[in-house]
């Protein structure tokens, strides 16, 4: 009997070339078109984020399921709350579809050694900020798609030591 994989795990970020993804809880950008590719990307899916990215959106994100990791967050009408990043995805994959990693720095941070997937908006324009990526090597990643959409280019990166889980929303048109 063939097991069945489990369902992709992806971060899921924009950032500058130089890492930065927030200045003073915020992006330090207004691009429509990259907030429109995010939501292609995870609609039907789940969220896991941190009580900080989450208090920045301020609401559940419709069509997705959200997780907080937070030890001082109640849960709310369409957010679970787990204290922890295993918990948050020991949750996420009984849903049996994709999990994305939306941040903050120490979510992205647990979960490059967990996921299979690098989905980064690379943000054309120069941006100050106070929030970066976490240092990585991307020699560890292999690009499998990527597109140019002006202001950003979006690339989707795998592990190149991790098989088994295909995510089938590479690039959504």
């Amino acid at each position: 009997m063939m097991s069945v994989p489990s369902a992709p795990r992806i971060i899921i970020v924009a950032m500058t070339g130089d890492r930065v993804i927030g200045d003073a809880g915020r992006m330090p950008w207004n691009i429509p078109e990259e907030l429109k590719l995010f939501r292609l990307q995870t609609r039907g899916h789940t969220l896991i984020m941190g009580r900080r990215t989450y208090l920045s959106i301020g609401v559940p994100l419709s069509d997705r399921r959200t997780i907080v990791v937070s030890r001082r967050l109640r849960p709310a009408p369409g957010v679970a709350v787990c204290p922890n990043l295993q918990q948050a995805l020991n949750l996420a994959e009984s849903y049996r579809n994709a999990v994305f990693f939306a941040g903050g720095v120490e979510i992205y941070r647990e979960a490059l050694a967990l996921a299979d997937y690098l989905s980064i908006s690379w943000i054309s324009e120069p941006c100050s900020g106070d929030t970066f990526f976490p240092e990585f090597d991307l020699r560890a990643w292999q690009v499998v798609r990527q597109r140019d959409y002006g202001r950003f280019l979006h690339v989707v990166y795998r592990h190149r030591d991790r098989e088994g889980r295909y995510w089938s929303g590479l690039c959504p048109e």
